[in-house]
């Protein structure tokens, strides 16, 4: 038998949607830099670790049923919610027009270090997947790549890899491009903590990778070029 609060995780966004636009019988209140949420434990707590804590019964905010969250971006929070009841959220880039001529996607960075603060895999995911998207459409050409690639390095621990893999790995496909002289990376050093070294690493595994195409073709051609073959072709495969 499912638990109240497996069922709850399970409710459809249609059926929630419209309570995050009402407020009607909102429970808990979510206060972020003048802004306020009129929430639902329900909802919530089910998807958000934080939230499923703070609401237990051990703490104060449980208790009053008002949560401030001081230290964050209200335009986040209201995403973040919004990813709560819908399973989605809107962020500053539209479909239909080219990647290049947008707003870099820096919400996309936002959500997903306040996903890791307030205990939401699904949301973390799902945010990285649409930063992905962005960066391999064309956002490693945005004249704010690189202060988007200084955010990430900024905002995510040295342990969490999942969004500065994503910025390395299209910085050594598109090296020639990023690393010219002009490039808006061109003699930036400060500010990146280890982008410049994973980078590195990065462009030293693709040399060893190259390396053994070279050494497997002079040792046995025949043999070689089967063994070629079967080499990744592209970074993306290798890394």
């Amino acid at each position: 038998m499912a638990t109240s609060s497996t069922a709850n995780a399970s409710i459809l966004p249609e059926a929630t949607k419209p309570l995050l636009e009402s407020g009607t019988d909102s429970d808990l209140t979510i206060t972020c830099g003048g802004e306020i949420f009129k929430v639902h434990r329900s909802v919530v707590c089910p998807r958000s670790e934080f939230f499923a804590a703070a609401c237990d019964g051990k703490f104060e905010e449980g208790i009053s049923g008002d949560i401030a969250l001081i230290e964050d971006d209200p335009a986040t929070v209201q995403r973040m919610i919004s990813y709560l009841y819908t399973l989605d959220y809107d962020d500053e880039i539209t479909p239909t027009t080219s990647t290049r001529s947008q707003p870099a996607l820096f919400s996309a960075v936002r959500v997903y270090t306040i996903a890791e603060k307030y205990g939401i895999p699904e949301l973390k995911s799902h945010s990285k997947e649409r930063f992905r998207k962005w960066v391999e459409d064309g956002g490693w050409s945005h004249e704010e790549f690189p202060a988007i690639v200084k955010e990430v390095f900024n905002a995510t621990p040295d342990s969490d890899y999942g969004l500065r893999d994503i910025v390395c790995r299209e910085f050594t496909y598109h090296f020639s491009e990023l690393s010219m002289k002009g490039s808006r990376f061109q003699g930036q050093t400060d500010g990146y903590g280890e982008f410049w070294p994973d980078v590195s690493m990065l462009l030293w595994s693709d040399l060893q990778r190259v390396q053994r195409k070279l050494l497997a073709v002079l040792s046995d051609p025949t043999d070689g070029l089967a063994y070629v073959h079967h080499l990744p072709e592209t970074e993306h495969d290798f890394f």
